[in-house]
């Protein structure tokens, strides 16, 4: 054949630049390929219009075998080989073979040869009839083959498939591949051919699936399979035809029922009980194979329906079987039906009147009117010369006198009746005796009913001989009280209708507005729908409390009333709208936060709220104007544009949450961007790190041991009794912090609120083994911070402390070795009955705050009690994942309000908790919201942080996105790494939000929640180091007294539970880790320090710092469920179960029968009413001490503190008022570009070798065909 060694030499650098690529990470990781790895292989005569030799189908390949054994396999006796060449295949010639009209209009070769037609088909023919092979039809055809669409020519024999490949072999008619769309040798110009590969790899996995004829019975599928296969076999189709049908083919595809199960594998039941069972079909997205069909293996002792519904038919045990239509799944139930024993019986009379020879049938009632016992009695008459029974209880009078006739069953229940035989008007005279002996007719109450209806059903027993000698007066009598007594029943029943609507109301202390219609129809109905003495019949409690509710009613109309002219007076004090500038913000926003905290019922009163909503708005332009104003890239420090951004920044950080979300999100991360860039411009002079608000101005010198402020500083701590001969003074820092509003003054803050301030400590500081430091503040005041209070974290030792002018970091001349103290721990934790009752009373407190549960408010209370076993009314669990399902369809597949893509992950987790599948809720698939890294990479490092604890909460597997880049766990992982802490003296440690700032310092929260995150690979090579510096941080973060803080907050129990939840994901045991245990105090005892007594936990205690997240003292949601999932966690833990949010142990619900649905929602509007908004509830209150505020469970208790995410969540774990905000990346921080960039000269370096191989061997190509060319 023509041009041979140029194939041959082509062929050998396309397969060594096939193997290089394809193999690099396998040989960089020294991976071996396992046996079973699989790879697709069609053989095709396209050219020639006669579509597959052998059609696509994918093929097992082992450990080094060659591509000629693989097909061997597979086309067996048909391929012909000359060494690793392909000749020719047998079978594969057809006279109907045809040249389609592209391959004719290619031209000729360098030869002058034309390109094939159908003509010369006929003429030029078949070299060996049988088979079709090289030189067929024409001068330059051949077999050749494609590996992943990178043609390698006839010499395929030796190549080594890789798992994945697509190997197509070709028969190319004309221009060595040329034809399809490839040419080898450059002798022919290549025509379009549309790459094929994805199309082949579909149609490979549908021919060889089990399921294959299944498939074909969807007619839709078929039909798409049949038309994939023609595009397949097409020569010229387009690459839009051929992707669009591959699309189709994967989408379409139906997916087949791998298992089913039914509700319960055993079921007990009663005789004539229906209980139904429910088929689950796996995965729950199939679409074949779902029917099924039931069948019982006793019916009589068990029946089932084409629904499912089983009916006990009579005592003994059955199989419950649901199968397939196709007979291929099934699933089964044992049912066993239960005897239902008898437990008494009753005659329909216990007395009995008979004249002599008369006779009277006797009836037996069973109890319970189901049993399955056997219903016989024997009847027995005490004398027979009185009175006779027979065997089916017809009495019959023998003689006078008296008789008792009993009645007995086989199991030794029995009932009886007494039998007087006498004459007519002896029968008569008892019975009037006994009528008359009932009270009087006006004198008749309820509880004589019993003693009527037994007279009555003697005197009807009685013989007609016996009834005409009663008295007309004695009839009249009985007559006269059975109708009033069913006069006296209808009055107790109208009486009893209106109590019970009284006793629904709330109790005085909880009504609220809603409640005013439900009070006015209690009153119309005592009023207007009762009699006098029907309403006599209403208790004085229940009238009381009807009365106590009107009253409470005008109170709180009264009350709203006021609270609303407060707001509408404050909205009249603002300046004209003409008038207002940046420095009204803050009085427009007073009034936001005012007129937030009126209830709906208070807002609605507000008569000139549109006033303030335009000043509002026009204050929301002035930022918005202001900050399109300003030009990052040339903001200076005292530029006239800096000046007008102090006051914009200081505007910005004074409006509330609802207004800053008025902000178009551009511009509020603008402003943000540009106080991270003022903070990191203030900076520009500090030997120390301080963490202060972004517009203070931060100096920092280190003082020479030759400056007279160093000696003054040692006189001071010498008069402070601070020093002694032995202390050494290390190093001492002056610090200026000013505010930049006012040059003139030093920054004093509006609160005391403590800076973090990082200090490097260098190798002769680290000669000491502690150290303590001295700070004098402003005022004067010298505080000496000891080793209890402070933090060292790798070099450098991080310490809080309020408005500080002087540091001073000392330690004693002699070194100082201090021996780990052994702490008993059986002493310290003495808590366990304690939690035990926070956890339940607090249970009780959340279910009722979440009696509708929601994503939006129900969410983690939902997850609480699923990980934590705690009781719930039937449908409670159904409830929260309806109300899911229905906010999913409201946004048509999103969740309203998520700005971070957080709430998908909280919602997955929940979702996970009640064993629900959140790839299908409602047929979306809340999986598909965490594909896409550009999507979750907007939420920053709290985004990250929940999206890889709720995909491996059950080891999800993430769907692959069509847009952005694709999620993956290592890019989670890797992302989070990245975002480690490092100081600006270089010191690694623990996380922050901001982990890329100059002045960045571990937070406690985020640092505990990305623990979490990162727990399920603790032990991974690149991971371990990362998480022991984080807990080691976490240690130094905790105070003395066990606690931890965050932003603006030095203690808070939100931290604390984060700390707990980060341990137990862990599996560090806080009650022993010597690292958790501050001053005989551990994690857990100060969490118990913020838990409300009668349910639920504060944020800060009473007198605390607070920081926005929740007033000090009261009880809050947020607080209080977050303390939940920690104490769940630490028992899950201490019991040898996954941690709260590891929940691939499944889920067992725990069901309280004896509270409904109802019940829930009644005790919640007792307490809350029907709305969740509402003010704080003190702690004091909470617990039952003073008043609880009216309709409110805390704030935010019952409504956003419990969503899955809030607005504030994308900036701190929760709400806080903005201050803490960090400066842009240093020049130091960006020098870390190159390092990341060293780690891919490998792959660079290779792919380096790869293509200088590739172009050596183009060039003696190129120079072996000139040479040719110039021999011709």
């Amino acid at each position: 054949m023509r041009h041979k060694f140029i194939k041959k030499l082509s062929s050998f650098v396309l397969i060594v630049a096939l193997l290089l690529t394809s193999n690099s990470t396998a040989l960089a990781a020294g991976v071996t390929e396992m046996t079973g790895d699989r790879v697709t292989v069609s053989i095709e005569k396209l050219t020639l219009t006669g579509g597959f030799v052998l059609e696509p189908t994918q093929v097992s390949i082992n450990n080094g075998e060659n591509l000629e054994s693989v097909l061997n396999r597979v086309a067996g006796n048909q391929l012909i080989w000359q060494g690793d060449q392909l000749y020719a295949v047998t079978g594969a010639e057809s006279s109907g073979d045809s040249v389609p009209t592209a391959i004719s209009a290619m031209g000729v070769n360098a030869n002058n040869e034309a390109a094939p037609t159908q003509d010369s088909l006929k003429e030029v023919g078949l070299k060996s009839p049988g088979q079709l092979g090289e030189q067929d039809y024409c001068s330059m055809s051949a077999w050749i083959c494609s590996i992943n669409n990178q043609l390698i020519g006839s010499d395929m024999a030796g190549y080594i498939p890789t798992a994945g490949d697509v190997i197509r072999v070709q028969f190319s008619l004309w221009g060595n591949g040329a034809d399809l769309g490839q040419a080898l040798d450059g002798n022919v110009p290549a025509i379009f051919a549309a790459d094929k590969d994805r199309l082949m790899e579909a149609l490979a996995q549908v021919e060889i699936s089990p399921y294959f004829n299944m498939f074909m019975t969807d007619a839709e599928y078929s039909e798409v399979y049949h038309q994939a296969m023609n595009i397949a076999e097409n020569f010229q189709a387009s690459q839009a035809t051929v992707d669009a049908v591959t699309d189709q083919l994967k989408i379409l595809q139906p997916i087949p029922a791998q298992s089913i199960a039914l509700s319960t594998g055993n079921l007990e039941m009663n005789v004539a009980q229906t209980n139904g069972l429910n088929v689950t079909v796996y995965p729950e997205n199939a679409t074949l194979d779902r029917a099924v069909v039931w069948q019982s293996s006793n019916p009589a002792v068990a029946m089932v329906d084409d629904n499912g519904v089983v009916t006990g038919i009579g005592p003994g045990v059955a199989t419950i079987q649901a199968t397939t239509q196709s007979g291929n799944r099934s699933a089964t139930c044992l049912v066993d039906v239960k005897a239902i024993p008898m437990t008494g019986i009753e005659l329909n009379l216990s007395g009995l009147s008979l004249e002599k020879a008369g006779s009277y049938q006797l009836n037996v009632n069973y109890t319970p009117e189901n049993t399955t016992d056997i219903r016989d009695v024997v009847w027995i008459s005490a004398d027979t010369a009185v009175v006779e029974v027979s065997s089916s209880g017809l009495v019959t009078a023998t003689g006078m006198g008296s008789a008792t006739i009993t009645a007995q069953t086989v199991g030794g229940l029995s009932a009886s009746c007494e039998v007087r035989v006498a004459t007519a008007q002896e029968l008569a005279e008892g019975i009037c005796e006994k009528i008359n002996q009932l009270p009087k007719v006006n004198a008749l109450a309820l509880t004589d009913k019993p003693e009527l209806d037994e007279v009555n059903a003697e005197f009807e027993a009685c013989p007609e001989s016996g009834k005409r000698l009663v008295s007309t007066q004695a009839i009249e009598k009985l007559t006269a009280l059975i109708n009033r007594m069913t006069e006296l029943e209808m009055n107790q029943a109208l009486a009893n209708q209106v109590i019970g609507t009284i006793n629904l109301l709330p109790e005085p202390g909880q009504v609220i507005l809603k409640n005013e219609e439900a009070i006015g129809l209690a009153r119309n109905a005592f009023s207007e729908g009762l009699t006098l003495e029907q309403q006599q019949l209403v208790p004085e409690t229940a009238l009381n409390k009807l009365m106590a509710c009107e009253k409470m009613i005008k109170q709180i109309k009264k009350g709203n009333q006021d609270a609303a002219k407060i707001v509408m007076a404050s909205i009249a004090d603002l300046p004209q709208t003409g008038a207002l500038t940046l420095s009204d913000v803050k009085q427009v926003s007073d009034v936001r936060k005012s007129y937030e905290a009126l209830s709906v019922d208070q807002q609605c009163l507000v008569d000139n709220y549109e006033i303030f909503n335009t000043a509002e708005l026009k204050i929301i332009g002035q930022i918005q104007r202001g900050a399109a104003g300003i030009d990052e890239a040339t903001l200076k420090l005292g530029s006239a544009q800096f000046l007008a951004f102090l006051e914009l920044g200081k505007a910005y950080d004074s409006l509330s949450e609802s207004e800053q979300m008025l902000l178009d999100t551009l511009v509020s991360d603008k402003i943000l961007k540009l106080e991270e860039k003022v903070k990191a411009l203030n900076k520009a002079d500090c030997d120390i790190n301080l963490d202060t608000p972004w517009y203070v101005v931060q100096q920092v010198r280190r003082v020479s041991d030759t400056a007279e402020v160093y000696h003054k500083f040692i006189e001071l701590m010498k008069n402070e009794k601070i020093s002694s001969a032995s202390t050494q003074l290390l190093a001492l820092y002056t610090i200026s912090l000013k505010d930049m509003t006012n040059y003139d003054l030093d920054y004093l803050p509006v609160s005391e609120a403590p800076i973090t301030v990082s200090l490097p400590l260098n190798t002769t500081d680290l000669a000491y083994d502690q150290w303590n430091i001295v700070i004098r503040q402003k005022d004067g005041t010298v505080t000496v911070i000891g080793k209890d209070n402070y933090t060292v974290i790798e070099n450098c030792i991080q310490f809080k402390c309020i408005n500080p002018a002087q540091v001073g970091l000392i330690a004693d001349q002699a070194s100082l070795k201090t021996l780990q103290a052994n702490i008993n721990t059986e002493q310290i934790n003495t808590l366990e009955p304690e939690i035990t009752k926070a956890v339940e009373k607090t249970s009780d407190y959340m279910l009722i705050a979440a009696a509708n549960p929601t994503i939006q408010s129900g969410l983690w209370e939902t997850v609480c009690f699923a990980r934590g076993g705690y009781a719930v009314p039937a449908g409670y669990y159904e409830l929260f994942y309806s109300n899911v399902i229905k906010e999913l369809e409201e946004g048509e597949g999103t969740i309203s309000g998520d700005r971070t893509n957080t709430d998908y992950s909280k919602t997955i987790l929940a979702l996970t908790a009640i064993g629900k599948d959140p790839t299908n809720v409602g047929g979306y698939n809340l999986l598909s919201k965490l594909s896409n890294f550009t999507q979750i990479k907007r939420g920053g490092m709290m985004a990250y942080v929940w999206a890889l604890i709720a995909l491996d909460s059950n080891n999800y597997e993430i769907p692959l996105t069509t847009t952005g880049v694709q999620t993956t766990r290592e890019l989670l992982i890797q992302t989070i790494l990245d975002r480690e802490v490092v100081t600006s003296a270089g010191v690694r440690g623990g996380f922050s939000l901001y982990s890329d700032s100059a002045d960045a310092a571990p937070d406690t929260d985020v640092t505990a929640m990305t623990l979490q995150a990162l727990a399920k690979y603790k032990d991974r090579e690149d991971v371990k180091p990362v998480v022991e510096r984080a807990v080691n941080t976490l240690s130094g973060l905790q105070n003395s007294n066990g606690s931890y803080g965050t932003f603006g907050a030095p203690e808070t129990s939100e931290s604390t539970s984060q700390v707990i939840l980060a341990l137990t994901s862990l599996g560090i045991d806080p009650a022993t880790d010597f690292r958790f245990i501050k001053g005989d105090q551990w994690v857990l005892a100060d969490l118990m320090t913020y838990y409300v007594d009668g349910g639920g936990f504060m944020h800060i205690k009473a007198g605390g710092t607070g920081n926005g997240g929740g007033e000090p003292g009261t009880l809050n949601g947020m607080a209080s469920y977050q303390a939940m999932q920690a104490m769940i966690s630490y028992n899950r833990m201490k019991n040898g179960k996954p941690w709260i949010f590891g929940i691939s142990d499944g889920f067992k619900p725990v069901i309280n029968q004896g509270t409904s649905l109802d019940d829930l929602q009644k005790e919640y509007e007792k307490n809350y009413g029907s709305t969740k908004s509402g003010s704080a509830v003190s702690a004091t209150q909470a617990s039952g001490g003073g008043v609880a505020a009216t309709g409110s469970a805390s704030g935010s208790a019952a409504t956003a503190a419990s969503k899955g995410g809030t607005t504030a969540e994308s900036f701190t774990p929760w709400s806080f008022n903005g201050t803490y905000t960090p400066s842009t990346k240093t020049n130091e921080a960006e020098k870390s570009g190159p390092a990341v960039i060293d780690q891919m000269n490998g792959p660079m370096i290779f792919g380096g070798v790869v293509i200088i191989l590739t172009g050596m061997v183009a060039m003696t190509i190129y120079l072996i065909k000139k040479k040719r060319i110039k021999q011709a």
